[in-house]
């Protein structure tokens, strides 16, 4: 199977579940799809630490955080 496939995430999770999912697979990055499959941006631990810096918390909408370059 390709592995590549368990990080791509919808735009609706929250931060736990991206921390969640780059932990738990061998990727680095998680990569956001909307709700009509299209690809948005991505997600790396990064993003969440300087999420985390401007306040947001695990329970949080991705959506601020997606690196959309």
């Amino acid at each position: 199977m390709e592995e590549w496939k368990k990080s791509i995430l919808s735009t609706n999770c929250k931060i736990r579940n991206v921390a969640k999912n780059l932990n738990n697979t061998a990727m680095q990055i998680c990569l956001i799809k909307n709700p009509n499959n299209e690809f948005v941006g991505t997600i790396t631990d990064g993003d969440i630490r300087r999420g985390f810096l401007k306040g947001f918390k695990l329970s949080d909408s991705i959506k601020k955080i997606i690196n959309k370059n």
